[in-house]
């Protein structure tokens, strides 16, 4: 939403569950945050089967975490993508839980990524902390959508370095000592790092 020119306290208003959080998809060309998990994917693909019956050269891209690859909407949505070759790309941000459920319990894939080769689509495994790598990822996957090319997976990997959420207390179930070796690769302060020395900053 900030990169396309949102404003702040829309953002945080919908965080604080107020209605002044609300926003028109078409302002932005952002929709809204769906709280119940994968449930976006089908919307993802039919916004971009839409925009592509329509002729506009547009692509969809939908974001959810390693948990969402285990709920039927997740499966729905991809397959249908890769059947209508919607210009779509599935952005997976695995890092490595699904609230207390570790990716080993959710799947016997040995990558998420692995799953595209079931429906049709490539699927591409990046670390999920390399902002470029993430980018270069993402801008093959959109020219190829937008060349006709239909629909990618990306999964993203890192780890998790904090709780689900709020009323999570991950303490019950994950190693400190890897969160904290984790935080030390933490991708931004990287990623500052790195334009520090290439004299970008």
């Amino acid at each position: 939403g900030l990169v396309r020119g949102m404003p702040v306290e829309t953002i945080l208003q919908w965080w604080r569950g107020h209605p002044s959080g609300w926003w028109n998809p078409a302002d932005w060309n952002v929709a809204s945050i769906c709280v119940p998990i994968g449930t976006h994917v089908p919307h993802a693909t039919g916004l971009a089967w839409g925009k592509k019956l329509r002729g506009e050269d547009a692509v969809a891209m939908a974001f959810f975490g390693d948990g969402a690859t285990s709920e039927g909407a997740f499966h729905e949505g991809v397959n249908f993508a890769a059947v209508m070759e919607a210009p779509v790309v599935f952005v997976c941000n695995n890092n490595g839980w699904a609230i207390s459920t570790p990716v080993s319990a959710q799947t016997r894939s040995e990558t998420l990524a692995d799953k595209a080769v079931g429906y049709g689509m490539p699927g591409v495994r990046v670390d999920g902390l390399d902002v470029l790598a993430v980018w270069e990822a993402a801008r093959e996957a959109v020219d190829r959508a937008r060349a006709g090319g239909g629909p990618t997976f990306i999964e993203a990997v890192h780890y998790r370095a904090a709780p689900h959420a709020t009323a999570d207390d991950p303490r019950a179930y994950i190693d400190a000592a890897r969160v904290e070796e984790e935080r030390a690769r933490e991708c931004v302060g990287g990623y500052d790092a790195f334009l520090r020395r290439a004299g970008v900053l």
